[in-house]
């Protein structure tokens, strides 16, 4: 399929204008986006100012987007994404190496080292097929799926430090009339190459089911991650994971209400670990806003967010009361959604591990703030919030809550973050916006770090984003 697709945009760009190339691209269309994001921060590695824990950079991401028919019927899509390289450095993996490639900095097109062909990742590669079996239209291929921000499956361009772009190889069919909704997908997260006999894959699929044409957006959803074991002996076990749940929406003279409840249900076989058990988690998010618009003012906004998800109780029964999602993209807050990326740059504590919040696996989160949009400048728009995040249950016994001198302890304040933005909505398709935020460490993060011999202190941040859709 990738290569299928590839093929046909080479041809395109190599063939003379005229009806055999109007053939292979039919009814072509580009576009995409250029992201530019610029930090100022500190501490927010490890909360320790000695450490020399301090970021200054400039970051971009482009992508390119093409659409075309293959047929009447049948609809190619292709994204293209390059978002490896800082300002001033190579980019990929040779930042430092390559740096004689040229002037300091730049980065060659296609010789050996961190080149820019070998950078360009080919993100979405599917084709689109109207009316499957007379009914469904269906997706098939490499492709994003889900909203933004979303609790339990969102796979898709990302505004975390770095700006990730993850996506998900997958059969997808949607339907909908004026009443009710439909979407299925199923597909691969990880896969192995098919002449080994290691099948330690991951499987994703799932639907979800909406009823419109009511007051109140309702949505149900179930959800299946199965993470295959590899097919050594004795270990021929895998780890099924569900999450099901409701999502429900109501809009009205300004206002807006949203709830989202989510289980776990299924049971990993793995051997060994101590994470093997049934999973039981729950977690809830309700969201609440109001808009009210004063003459000759300005319209002022606030709202309230607050995020709920159990833990652990005991590590000594045998289950998995953490909440797990299936790809997460809930990291509410400025400071902690932006350096939340997982295996790479997240705030940490010294031998205590991460404590960015992505997801609610044991956390509860509680967030509220005010934005604002004066009448005088009605492309403005000015935040203000605060997030607080706490973990759910401090377990006896569980690693998280083993200080660096091993000792258990019960502090579950992670800390609180307070910040400023300020957006400009320069057109439709141009938008920039700059902010300032601190996060304060709370008593899990000073006991682990003092315990480690470690200072601690406040992280801050200062950014400047620019967002340019062509």
């Amino acid at each position: 399929m990738k290569k299928f697709l590839g093929i046909a945009l080479a041809l395109a760009l190599v063939t003379p204008s005229g009806s055999a190339s109007a053939e292979v691209l039919k009814n072509l269309k580009v576009g995409g986006a250029l992201d530019f994001q610029a930090n100022s921060a500190k501490n927010v590695r490890d909360f320790v100012s000695q450490d020399n824990d301090r970021i200054g950079n400039a970051l971009t991401r482009v992508m390119v987007n093409t659409n075309w028919d293959l047929l009447d019927d049948i609809h190619a899509n292709v994204s293209l994404v390059k978002n490896d390289r800082a300002w001033g450095n190579v980019g990929n993996t040779g930042q430092v190496g390559a740096q004689s490639n040229g002037s300091a900095g730049a980065q060659p097109i296609g010789t050996a080292g961190a080149n820019v062909l070998g950078s360009v990742y080919l993100q979405q590669a599917n084709v689109k097929v109207d009316k499957f079996i007379g009914a469904f239209d269906a997706v098939v291929g490499r492709q994003f799926f889900g909203e933004p921000g979303d609790l339990v499956i969102y796979v898709g361009p990302k505004n975390n430090y770095g700006m990730y772009v993850t996506a998900l190889d997958a059969f997808r069919l949607d339907w909908a009339n004026d009443m009710v909704g439909f979407t299925g997908l199923a597909g691969k997260a990880t896969g192995n190459d098919p002449a080994t006999n290691n099948q330690a894959d991951v499987d994703v699929r799932g639907f979800d089911v909406g009823v419109k044409g009511l007051p109140v957006k309702l949505n149900a959803f179930v959800w299946n991650k199965v993470s295959h074991d590899t097919l050594a002996a004795g270990a021929q076990k895998a780890d099924y994971l569900w999450v099901y749940g409701l999502k429900s929406k109501i809009e009205a003279m300004g206002g807006w209400a949203g709830l989202q409840f989510a289980m776990n249900s299924g049971e990993n076989r793995t051997i060994g670990g101590g994470a093997s058990g049934n999973y039981t988690g729950k977690a809830a998010i309700l969201d609440l806003g109001y808009k009210a618009d004063i003459s000759n003012v300005g319209a002022f906004t606030p709202w309230v967010n607050i995020g709920a998800g159990t833990g652990r109780i005991s590590t000594k029964e045998n289950k998995i009361g953490g909440f797990k999602s299936i790809a997460s993209d809930y990291r509410p807050g400025i400071i902690n959604g932006r350096f939340n990326n997982v295996s790479d740059y997240n705030m940490q504590v010294q031998a205590g591990g991460d404590v960015s919040t992505n997801g609610l696996e044991n956390r509860i989160v509680m967030g509220v703030g005010l934005k604002t949009t004066p009448a005088m400048a009605d492309k403005l728009v000015v935040g203000l919030s605060f997030t607080d995040y706490r973990f759910q249950t401090a377990t006896d016994g569980d690693a998280t809550f083993i200080m660096a001198d091993g000792r258990t302890h019960n502090n579950k304040h992670i800390g609180s973050e307070v910040g400023i933005t300020a957006d400009w909505k320069h057109s439709e398709n141009v938008s920039y916006g700059v902010g300032l935020a601190k996060f304060l460490p709370g008593g899990y993060i000073y006991e682990n770090n003092r315990k480690a011999g470690k200072g601690v202190n406040a992280a801050t941040l200062c950014f400047a984003d620019l967002s340019l859709k062509f």
